[in-house]
């Protein structure tokens, strides 16, 4: 996964082709499996995990019967055989030591989970599911507040922060300082990434210029 991110691939196309073992040259929207888009099935893996998702998640946000999910699954940690130790590791030393950090050292803490009791199974996978998706998404989160501090004190004149949506940040500003802003905030994009991602390279940011918010 680190080398897609460096050679700035497609990190759900290229996904699909490791799994399903397809030619470089596939269209991974295209080409299906069981009816369903092998890129689909590769990017609702690759966001799911992180959000505890198991099967019966993957099956229906991917439209594929439970068994089906089950060996996709399997495909996928096979495939990246670091991502299927790291996150049971994160989620056990987690709640050994009763709590997680992201890479800026935030903490979420989970208190121990009592034994003998009904639910226990149900609590301690939900503690799990949280310990493993705090340093993905929490270190998103230190990552985007990076960037609005460092935009803040960036930006030209006129230029205002309007609201950051999950992994976007949108400006405001007046079509004179349009090039100007749209350079600051490719900058402080990067700028915000590499101040806690030392290994990972960092691909330059999108920036769409528009009269008003749209996801393309």
């Amino acid at each position: 996964m680190l080398r897609l991110f460096a050679e700035g691939k497609d990190l759900h196309a290229e996904t699909a082709k490791l799994m399903f073992r397809l030619p470089p040259e596939t269209d991974t929207k295209k080409h299906l499996y069981k009816g369903v888009p092998v890129r689909k099935i590769a990017k609702t893996i690759n966001f799911g995990l992180a959000y505890g998702m198991g099967a019966h998640g993957l099956a229906d946000r991917a439209g594929v019967d439970i068994t089906t999910a089950k060996d996709l699954i399997h495909t996928y940690f096979n495939t990246y055989k670091g991502i299927a130790r790291w996150l049971p590791q994160t989620a056990k030393r987690a709640l050994a030591q009763g709590y997680v950090v992201t890479l800026a050292g935030r903490r979420r803490e989970f208190p121990s989970v009592p034994d003998g009791l009904d639910w226990n199974r149900e609590v301690r996978a939900i503690a799990e599911r949280s310990a493993k998706n705090h340093p993905i998404q929490g270190t998103n989160a230190d990552i985007l507040k990076r960037a609005l501090a460092l935009l803040y004190a960036a930006l030209p004149a006129n230029a205002h922060l309007i609201l950051a949506v999950h992994d976007e940040i949108v400006v405001e500003c007046p079509e004179a300082r349009i090039t100007e802003a749209a350079q600051v905030m490719q900058t402080m994009m990067v700028q915000a990434c590499q101040d806690f991602l030392h290994v990972v390279h960092i691909p330059e940011p999108e920036v769409l210029i528009d009269l008003y918010w749209r996801k393309e």
